[in-house]
């Protein structure tokens, strides 16, 4: 009787452990892995965990280079009250031994959205354990108010929700000011009309858009450098390629990816010395993957574009080719139109769009690099997908990991499909891309005998009725003869009814 009992009540504590897996409110699993990645690093001292809900969440992708050049680290859960934030700050914010944490809590708790009331004393209560928490363990805490809200779309019950907010807030403020705690107001700046979230600011009247987001961040990031400082190795403000290897007339200038890293994307020639440098003229060299200050030039085996990653916190260093570029099917997986290096950090390449599938017109792509054997996908930046909304933000570029079929895809307009585009994507700066359907582009020939267009100190002046287009098949201007236009250093195409006349403007 007593094995059977003893064997019973393992069989009871074995489902009690399952059901307890099962559901998992405080969604521990989600940042398991990236935690371990994080508490890898080297320590910078300035690192800044954000703790909260799906307004954190959607920030890291909505806005990454606010969270890669800052050090900071995303830990947001969409649908979680400050309970289950409770639950998880010690494996998703302790562990990680960061400088400060940016707590915002109590949006699910006024939705009601794990029990059915709201209890100010009981968020107001997790709100203050984890200031405590994060105290205790010598962590700066910074306490964000809660955003105004318009309506709860997803419980249209709850009622009186802008007093419970501005009810909550002043506590959230009284507290911090008790106990040095920096309160960060994201409110005053985001309420509009009758205590809504300002809807220029907002798709849904809960969450931030990109627009708001950098309003928040405007807020909340002279706030932290007031407290926290970055104490890692010294990072150069800016890293330049140079050198025989260089294929380029000019020093390549790497773009800024992390608050440590840079990278660039250039064409290496073989046996050509590549020359690595600060600011300040400082040369570093790449030994067995590491970043140096003393050793010999690094020179390729053969020629090719090359993707060059430095990491001065890691000293993690690395030239790695890159042998592919495509615009991507997300569906199919397969390119649409293969790209050509094009130089000065740029690809491009025709795509005849076909946008019909089995199940109707499917707009969605990507794009796919390969480097050194490694798939990349770069997609877009402000979050799921949406059409083309005509602003040259729409068309920035990040690296997308993982990369699903349905999240962080540009859109095609419908009207291109059946038409031939010409496409550039742009990896110098600010990452980017572009694309003009191939009929409206000039074909590039040397200067004409009879001149569309002449240049008078900085203008170019047309002598007859012309488009002037940028060597990517952008249309620039249109401008009628005898007009000026003053334009910026860059080679261009100049197209009338009768002629076409490849120019280079240098101010």
């Amino acid at each position: 009787m007593k094995i059977l009992k003893s064997v019973a009540a393992l069989a009871f504590a074995l489902l009690a452990l399952n059901a307890m897996a099962a559901n998992d409110i405080a969604n521990f699993g989600r940042y398991e892995n990236d935690n371990k990645r994080v508490m890898g690093l080297p320590s910078t001292g300035s690192r800044v965990v954000f703790m909260g809900n799906s307004i954190t969440d959607f920030w890291p992708t909505t806005r990454p280079e606010f969270f890669a050049l800052n050090d900071f680290i995303g830990r947001g859960i969409s649908g979680q009250t400050s309970y289950e934030m409770l639950m998880r700050f010690r494996e998703d914010v302790v562990r990680l031994e960061p400088a400060g944490v940016v707590i915002a809590g109590g949006t699910n708790d006024v939705a009601q959205n794990l029990y059915p009331w709201y209890d100010e004393e009981r968020t107001m209560g997790n709100i203050m354990s984890m200031a405590e928490i994060a105290k205790a363990n010598g962590i700066q805490v910074f306490l964000a108010s809660v955003l105004p809200v318009t309506s709860f779309q997803w419980n249209p019950g709850i009622t009186n929700h802008e007093d419970k907010i501005e009810s909550l807030n002043a506590r959230i403020k009284a507290y911090g000011e008790a106990n040095d705690m920096p309160y960060v107001d994201y409110y005053s700046a985001m309420v509009y009309g009758d205590r809504d979230l300002n809807y220029a600011l907002s798709g849904d009247g809960v969450h931030p858009n990109a627009e708001g987001y950098r309003i928040m961040e405007d807020i909340l990031l002279p706030i932290i450098r007031e407290r926290i400082k970055f104490e890692g190795s010294t990072i150069p403000e800016q890293v330049v390629l140079s050198g025989k290897a260089v294929a380029e007339t000019s020093p390549v200038v790497c773009s800024k990816v992390s608050i440590s890293a840079f990278e660039g994307f250039v064409e290496l020639k073989a046996g050509g010395s590549l020359q690595i440098k600060d600011e300040t003229g400082k040369s570093f060299f790449i030994k067995d993957g590491k970043l140096e200050e003393l050793g010999s030039v690094y020179q390729v085996s053969k020629d090719g574009v090359y993707c060059v990653s430095l990491d001065f916190l890691t000293k993690e260093a690395s030239v790695k080719e890159v042998t592919s570029f495509c615009v991507l099917n997300c569906f199919t997986k397969k390119s649409m139109a293969d790209l050509s290096y094009a130089g000065e950090g740029s690809w491009s390449g025709d795509w005849n769009v076909n946008l019909k599938m089995p199940w109707g017109d499917e707009n969605r792509y990507r794009l796919m690099m390969t480097i050194d054997g490694e798939q990349v996908n770069w997609g877009y930046t402000l979050g799921a997908d949406k059409e083309p909304d005509g602003t040259a933000e729409y068309y920035n570029m990040m690296r997308v990991v993982p990369a699903n079929t349905w999240a962080n895809t540009w859109r095609m307009p419908k009207a291109f499909d059946g038409k031939t585009v010409h496409f550039t994507a742009v990896l110098r700066g600010q990452y980017t891309h572009r694309y003009a359907e191939t009929s409206s582009v000039a074909n590039i020939i040397e200067a004409a005998a009879d001149k569309i267009i002449k240049q008078e100190g900085g203008a170019v002046v047309c002598l007859a009725d012309a488009v002037i287009y940028d060597l990517a098949g952008v249309q620039v201007a249109a401008i009628s003869k005898g007009d000026a236009i003053n334009l910026s250093d860059g080679v261009y195409v100049a197209k009338s009814e009768t002629n076409v006349q490849k120019f280079i403007i240098k101010n």
